[in-house]
């Protein structure tokens, strides 16, 4: 979404009393009787902590892919019926990208519309029947008081830095 939003956002939680480790990252987690007590950064601070969410990041997990010799870019590439290079296999969801008819591009979408939207093309497309998955990429977020919708091909947006 960018550095504008991300600062926005930033300050949005920092207002709220969150503070931010950056650019640290969590070495371990302390904890007693099976329960987390603290974190520790890899810059060697150790947080007090009750609970501890861990968010894996995006990343899809291709290898499986990769090993039975599907075609993948930044996640198992697929047409807009969710067909791999394989055509009796396909993908949705997070691990797709999927070639849209709109702009002719692969998009990878890790939130749930793109999920929910997916699976209901894969299952066309596994009867033989007619499927593309040509919605457009949507997002929301609520953070405190503050919604945000996003609904975009963000490799047309100004921020892309393959577009001008």
């Amino acid at each position: 979404m960018g550095p504008e939003l991300g600062t926005y956002f930033k300050r949005l939680h920092e207002d709220q009393g969150v503070s931010f480790r950056l650019p640290a990252s969590a070495a371990g987690i302390e904890g007693l009787d099976g329960k987390a007590t603290a974190v520790r950064t890899d810059t060697g601070e150790t947080l007090p902590a009750d609970v501890v969410i861990i968010a894996i990041g995006v990343i899809p997990d291709t290898a499986l892919a990769v090993a039975a010799g599907l075609e993948v870019r930044n996640g198992i590439l697929v047409d807009a019926g969710l067909r791999s290079s394989a055509p009796d296999l396909l993908a949705a969801g997070d691990v797709a990208n999927a070639l849209h008819p709109f702009t002719g591009e692969h998009h990878r979408s890790e939130h749930w519309a793109n999920a929910l939207n997916g699976g209901k093309v894969a299952a066309r497309s596994m009867m033989g029947l007619e499927a593309r998955l040509d919605v457009v990429p949507y997002f929301y977020t609520d953070q405190f008081s503050l919604s945000m919708e996003y609904s975009c091909f963000p490799s047309l947006t100004s921020g892309n830095p393959s577009r001008p």
